[in-house]
């Protein structure tokens, strides 16, 4: 079974990028681990002419940097993998965020510049669980204001883990010495 995963889409410029950031941040402030994964139609180029470009030009299919406490890796597919083939690289990490796929039949919240419906990408899409954006959307999911990180990330986090992650927190903070005494 793949790692709990989410689709943040929209159109180039839309703000999918700053909202990932944001719920990253808030996403490791509430105690998980996240990894990102970002589609793109462009050939990756990794740097020409330095030791792993020349390691996946000679032929390697897996060609790797590591740097004390982090890996950086290129690997060579003999056809386009599927999410779920790529999501085995995310395992032991608690939820992954991906950018793009809009078209995959995957959990996804759309984030759009839009007023209306008629202006998303996913209207319709069954798989569409929540809208974010500046100006409200009325397209039968809930809709968040692109500002609201904890409140999207605690949507995404009762939708796709199934948690409550305001009572994690609660628990982690009263389980870390917070202490009463009914003593007096």
């Amino acid at each position: 079974m793949p790692v709990p995963h989410i689709v943040v889409c929209g159109s180039s410029g839309s703000g999918k990028t700053t909202l990932l950031e944001s719920l990253i941040v808030e996403f490791r402030w509430l105690g998980l681990s996240v990894g990102v994964l970002k589609h793109t139609s462009q050939a990756l180029h990794t740097d020409e002419g330095k030791d792993t470009w020349r390691f996946r030009r000679a032929g390697a299919v897996r060609s790797g940097i590591s740097s004390g406490k982090e890996l950086s890796m290129t690997v060579a597919w003999n056809e386009t993998p599927g999410i779920d083939e790529l999501l085995e690289n995310y395992a032991g990490v608690d939820l992954v965020l991906i950018e793009g796929y809009k078209c995959e039949r995957r959990p996804k919240i759309e984030v759009t510049a839009a007023a209306v419906p008629s202006g998303l990408e996913c209207a319709g899409d069954p798989y569409l669980l929540a809208v974010v954006g500046k100006t409200p959307v009325d397209c039968g999911v809930p809709f968040f204001h692109r500002d609201d990180y904890r409140e999207i990330a605690h949507f995404v986090a009762r939708e796709i883990l199934g948690r409550d992650l305001e009572e994690d927190a609660m628990s982690r903070r009263i389980g870390k010495g917070s202490t009463t005494s009914d003593d007096s």
